[in-house]
């Protein structure tokens, strides 16, 4: 019969073990490790997590007994502004934050803050001193924290999960962290300005509970937060019905109330009654605390009107200046932008709250019955303020100067304006948090019964229980408020707790140990759970992604996707083998070489989404004592899974959860404790190919379409790309099913010592990422300064001093007249006063000339980049010296561009390896033919992170069947 080619130049399929490997169907693999299928009809090598630039390390840490716990503890958020390194005004500028946590410590990390990010001022070392958020005392030695995250209205919060721990103490408190830029007062005095105490632009680290007014002369709010970080007080408050005269809040009062009764025989109060007097904070303007019993007032023997009046005492210092340190004389909470005054009527009963004086530290007071606000009269400039105007030192019924009211106002209760009542404990503890459509949903809660109750060991725990913030009557997010009443209990009592919540579409997802709940959510008060998902639960909160394109998660049956409107798919059926046990990738050498679907809990399997290629990364493991630092990696694209082999770091390290930032970028922070300082490093997954030393690549076992008849397999054609001439790749091949692959080549073409080689083709033009070799500081720079390097990674950085832009040059060499590649990764990065919403199309350009006078000239190719990613040209030179040019756009001080990873290759055809086996009986009389590449030496040689394959072609010829 005469000789046929048997193509295979379809990859996208990726690894399919769920099949006999005699049967995987076209575009499918029997083991494809390192190997990126998401450009059909080619291979090229995954990106691998690096390091990123020396700047961005988390630094090393002062107390060597740290160690991180794996898969939790990072989280990543933005805000309008910078975190300043002592106790200046932040500027408004959009900031990228990462946050990690030392016991109950945590640490911010402002990734713009002047161009060279630390941690809160730490430096290059955490000093445990300098800490944004404090979770509280500890009276055990072994506590555990398990952090929390959630952000939202510009807010950061952080509680402990692991409050069930017998070590930790119950003094560990949710904390809330935001900047808080809002002013106070403002009608109340002239030449208001920033600085004055009344004005806030700083950032504030506080309890998140509403914590209720405190009734007469409690400890000042002050001494609570210096000493506690988060107060247990929010502020203290008097209640006046004696008819003494008005004055400001005494005995470090914030806030005094002043309420009596004047004759009027058109009043209808009830003369026999007794009205009782309530007060609430309101918090970030739109969150509304459970209120405080004041005190009452009876009426007297004939018609009366009530009137009421407000005194505020904002700061105990000695005139509300700027020349005040604010966290040592404020008398209020910060967050607090508010109150309301209420009032029971013993006819309706106790319960009932009505609305009697709306209270605004901006606007004024408001009468419950009217619609305008009577603005803040000043007692003493910025520091003490009256409402009306003008009450101080009379009675309130003086003249009538406090708010009249006639009538007792009705329209407006407690439950009306909040959806919950006004005794409600409206706080909680927590092991989930998400927040999903304009609501926070809490899981596996801690709640006390009345609100002051105080935890303890015997506080309840409800493992089953959600709880939903609510919406305001105003419409506004209520994110820090969990009414007892507003809960969803999920299967209770069924051995089976709650991990995780996350929402997608109107349904909001319930992840347990051993199932998944999907709930309807669409309808607030009316929420049903609208399908259970059993065997498919997860361990971790880690094992659980949110991005465009639903929800998915990870366990040892598969990787599952929630998209909203269809069911739920599990992406590995039909395709990984999901019936193994866990085993690293070390030990997968042998045997069939198809890879099996290992996910463990006791590993602590992660999972991320890397939004540049539409690719999720699943971690088998974030432990630092398996030997495990491969990944899963699905292509959106192509519905192809491969394995990212040595891809998450160190495997021997303790790894965090996942993070993905606002560029997109999946990160991750690692412990590193062999420096003689524990460190911290902050790893990005980027979406560059990287060299790698554990590639390989086995394609099916190849039967030619028959199975049972005999072949000849006289060669095996290879067309492929690489940076490099020696590619490390080695070939060999085994037959009738072999897991052996002991068969070797002869030296061909492009094909010496069992390795694809280019040994005809110079690459001594090409500049390879990593190797320090493309040093932009060593060759020119021009306007500006603070052009540095970081060798470790090839990592550049142009910053602006003063307002002048400037370029960098490199001299690239003479070069070939032939098409060229250039490949980087790009930062933009941001020191002074600009926003990245006003520069980020045009922070950089990136262009090559044969000039060297300056960008413009001779210029062969200009690309324009803003936003960080990975970027990729090409440009056709002539036969002569070429030079590459790096220039930052902004004109604005201390802003910078850095670039890494960068390289140029020759961009040649595919090379054409000729392969024939060395034996060639080896390859006669056989049923079927399999063929690996892999790494020369693996876990040793790299492969060239330019490496591509195209094609494989295998010349046979059938035998006659007799």
């Amino acid at each position: 019969m005469p000789k046929q080619i048997f193509r295979i130049d379809r990859f996208e399929k990726g690894i399919l073990s769920a099949y006999d490997s005699k049967d995987i169907p076209a575009g499918g693999l029997v083991t494809a490790k390192a190997c990126d299928v998401g450009t059909i009809g080619i291979v090229k090598l995954l990106p691998k997590a690096e390091i990123e630039s020396g700047d961005y390390s988390t630094g090393t840490l002062t107390d060597t007994d740290y160690k991180l716990i794996p898969g939790t503890g990072f989280f990543t958020f933005p805000s309008d502004f910078t975190r300043p390194a002592s106790a200046a005004v932040a500027v408004e500028r959009e900031t990228e934050f990462y946050v990690y946590f030392y016991g109950p410590l945590f640490f911010l990390l402002d990734r713009v803050a002047g161009g060279i990010p630390v941690w809160d001022a730490n430096s290059t070392s955490f000093n445990l001193a300098n800490y944004s958020i404090d979770l509280g005392a500890d009276a055990g030695t072994n506590a555990v924290v398990k952090p929390v995250f959630y952000y939202g209205d510009g807010a950061l919060r952080v509680a402990d999960g692991n409050y069930t721990n017998s070590n930790n103490d119950v003094g560990f408190k949710n904390r809330w962290f935001g900047h808080i830029k809002r002013s106070l007062f403002v009608d109340a005095t002239a030449s208001n300005t920033a600085d004055k105490l009344v004005n806030h632009n700083r950032w504030h680290a506080e309890a998140q509970e509403l914590i209720p007014p405190k009734l007469d002369s409690a400890s000042n709010y002050h001494e609570q937060w210096i000493t506690g970080r988060g107060s247990t007080v929010a502020g203290s408050v008097a209640f006046e019905n004696t008819g003494a005269n008005v004055d400001a809040p005494s005995d470090d009062d914030c806030m005094e109330i002043w309420v009596d009764s004047i004759a009027n025989a058109s009043s209808t109060w009830d003369l026999s009654a007794v009205y009782t007097f309530y007060l609430s904070f309101i918090y970030d303007g739109s969150q509304e605390s459970p209120v405080t019993q004041l005190g009452t007032l009876t009426m007297g023997s004939s018609g009366e009107s009530v009137f009421v009046g407000v005194t505020v005492q904002y700061a105990s210092g000695a005139d509300g200046e700027s020349a005040e340190v604010p966290d040592n004389v404020w008398r209020i909470n910060p967050r607090i932008t508010g109150g309301r005054l209420y009032y029971s009527d013993p006819a309706d009963g106790s319960g009932t709250k009505y609305l009697f004086l709306d209270i605004d530290l901006v606007k004024g007071c408001k009468k419950a019955d009217e619609l305008d606000y009577t603005v803040w009269g000043n007692t003493v400039p910025y520091r003490e303020f009256e409402c009306p105007a003008g009450i101080d030192g009379t009675a309130i019924t003086a003249t009538t100067k406090g708010f009249e009211f006639e009538d007792p106002p009705k329209a407006l209760t407690y439950d009306i304006l909040n959806g919950y009542g006004p005794e409600e404990v409206t706080s909680a503890k927590y092991k989930c948090a998400t927040i999903f459509n304009n609501r926070t949903y809490i899981g596996n809660i801690q709640q006390v019964a009345k609100v002051t109750d105080a935890y303890d060991t015997f506080t309840p725990i409800y493992p089953d229980r959600i709880v939903r913030s609510p919406v305001n009557f105003e419409g506004r997010p209520q994110f820090d408020t969990f009414p007892a009443t507003h809960k969803m209990d999920i299967a209770v009592n069924d051995g089976d707790d709650i991990i995780e919540l996350e929402g997608y579409a109107d349904r909001l997802l319930v992840f347990k140990k051993k199932s998944v709940y999907i709930v309807n959510v669409s309808q607030d008060g009316a929420e049903f759970v609208e399908k259970q998902l059993p065997y498919i639960g997860i361990n971790h909160a880690s094992q659980v992604v949110k991005f465009e394109k639903g929800i998915a998660w990870i366990n040892p049956s598969g990787c599952y996707l929630y998209a909203g409107e269809t069911d739920v798919v599990n992406l590995v059926e039909g395709k990984v083998y999901s019936g193994g046990v866990w085993l690293p990738s070390a030990n997968w050498s042998g045997g069939t070489l198809s890879q099996r679907w290992s996910v463990d809990p006791s590993h602590t399997p992660a999972i991320t989404y890397l939004f540049s290629k539409k690719q999720l990364w699943m971690s088998h493991s974030m432990n630092g004592d398996d030997n495990a630092n491969d990944a899963w990696v699905y292509d959106f694209k192509t519905e192809g899974w491969t394995l990212a082999s040595g891809a998450i770091g160190t495997f021997s390290r303790n790894r965090s959860n996942f993070m993905v930032d606002s560029s997109g970028v999946p990160r991750f922070v690692q412990y590193d404790p062999t420096s003689a300082t524990e460190k911290l490093d902050l790893y990005s997954i980027k979406d560059l190919p990287a060299e790698n030393n554990e590639f390989r690549l086995v394609t099916p076992d190849i039967v030619f379409g028959f199975p049972n008849v005999k072949k000849k397999v006289y060669k095996v054609y290879i067309s492929f790309k690489t940076n490099k001439q020696d590619t490390n790749v080695k070939a060999s091949y085994s037959t009738d099913g072999s897991p052996e692959f002991a068969k070797l080549f002869e030296d061909g073409d492009n094909f010496v010592s069992n390795e694809l080689n280019t040994t005809s083709e110079d690459f001594s033009t090409n500049i390879d990422a990593g190797s320090g070799v493309f040093d932009l500081s060593s060759d020119n720079s021009s306007g500006g300064t603070g052009l540095t390097k970081t060798s470790s990674n090839n990592t550049i950085r142009y910053k602006n001093s003063g307002a002048a832009k400037g370029y960098a040059r490199y001299n690239l060499g003479t070069l070939e007249a032939r098409t060229y590649n250039i490949r980087l990764y790009f930062k933009p990065g941001f020191g002074g006063t600009s926003r990245l919403e006003n520069v980020k199309p045009f922070q950089a350009i990136f262009s090559v000339t044969t000039s060297t006078a300056n960008p413009d000239t001779n210029n062969i190719f200009s690309k324009v980049v803003g936003q960080e990613g990975a970027y990729s040209f090409s440009f056709t030179a002539t036969a002569v010296d070429h030079y590459f040019y790096v220039e930052n756009q902004s004109a604005v001080s201390g802003d910078f561009i850095e670039v890494s990873d960068l390289s140029s290759t020759e961009e040649p055809d595919y090379y054409k390896a000729v392969l024939k086996p060395a034996t060639s009986s080896q390859a006669n009389n056989i049923y079927s033919f399999q063929l690996k590449l892999e790494a020369a030496t693996p876990g040793s040689t790299n492969v060239p992170a330019g490496f591509e394959i195209g094609d494989i072609s295998i010349v046979y010829r059938m035998k006659n069947v007799k």
